[in-house]
């Protein structure tokens, strides 16, 4: 953060945040052609990925002295499948299993365990 209010670092910041942006644009661009990921302006995804990355790091490591490859695992989770959760096809044989609300309740009974240890 000490860097951005320093002009002699200003500009290289500035140069790296976008060699970061070009190069991730060519790979999302990439991933667009070939169908993995749904087609959106890159730009903005790029930027997107870089600003969940960079709070993430910012809170899960610096001040929450989260490990980081636990940190990457949660960046992502949330870059790759969003907030939204997945929507089965009428068609999908896992419906049943995607369907399920047992792993939810099971989710939120650890948290509510963990939270009141």
């Amino acid at each position: 953060q000490f860097a951005v209010t320093e002009p002699k670092f200003l500009s290289l910041i500035k140069q790296s945040e976008e060699i970061s942006v070009a190069d991730l644009s060519v790979q999302l661009t990439e991933a667009m052609g070939i169908g993995e990921i749904i087609p959106q302006d890159p730009f903005v995804l790029a930027h997107s990925i870089l600003g969940v990355t960079s709070q993430l790091v910012r809170v899960l490591l610096v001040e929450k002295g989260v490990s980081a490859e636990e940190a990457a695992g949660d960046a992502i989770t949330f870059c790759l499948h969003g907030l939204l959760s997945p929507r089965p096809s009428a068609g999908d044989p896992d419906i049943e299993k995607a369907l399920d609300p047992a792993p939810l309740q099971e989710a939120t009974w650890t948290q509510e365990t963990e939270t009141s240890r």
